[in-house]
């Protein structure tokens, strides 16, 4: 007796009928009017000591400036200088909490130590925070042009 397969149909039980026609009447067509605008990155006029720290933190791939460890005073004048309220809250937790850029979100950062300075790597770990947090990037700092 050779070998014969049936090949059988498994009854469909859940959801609807499948619909396997590409009939395309009920799609809208396209209007560019509809496309939603979204909002635009300030740039940050800063001055040169404040740019030196998000040109560490941030990386931007024009700057060619060799990155090193940030004075804790520094990121604090950097923060405050693109519009941060700065508190410190315990032990070596600070808070960053956005005052002008219509942001509700606050960010913690710990206060490096023994030494005052942030050392290169957590550096980028807090810009990358940043990023995350408010979108920002390398190149929406730039000097402030002296008056």
């Amino acid at each position: 007796m050779p070998f014969q397969s049936k090949v059988k149909t498994k009854t469909k039980t859940k959801g609807g009928p499948s619909r396997t026609s590409n009939n395309n009447d009920n799609v809208e067509p396209f209007d560019a009017t509809k496309l939603e605008v979204f909002d635009a990155q300030p740039i940050f006029s800063v001055d040169a000591r404040a740019l030196r720290v998000f040109r560490t933190l941030l990386f931007d791939p024009e700057v060619t400036s060799t990155p090193s460890s940030i004075p804790w005073g520094d990121f604090l004048y950097a923060m405050a200088s693109t519009g941060f309220q700065i508190e410190k809250l315990y032990g070596s937790v600070w808070q960053f909490s956005p005052t002008i850029l219509g942001i509700e979100r606050e960010i913690h950062f710990h206060e490096p130590h023994p030494k005052g300075k942030i050392p290169f790597e957590v550096a980028r770990r807090h810009g990358r925070r940043l990023t995350r947090a408010y979108g920002w990037f390398g190149g929406m700092f730039v000097l402030k042009e002296k008056q």
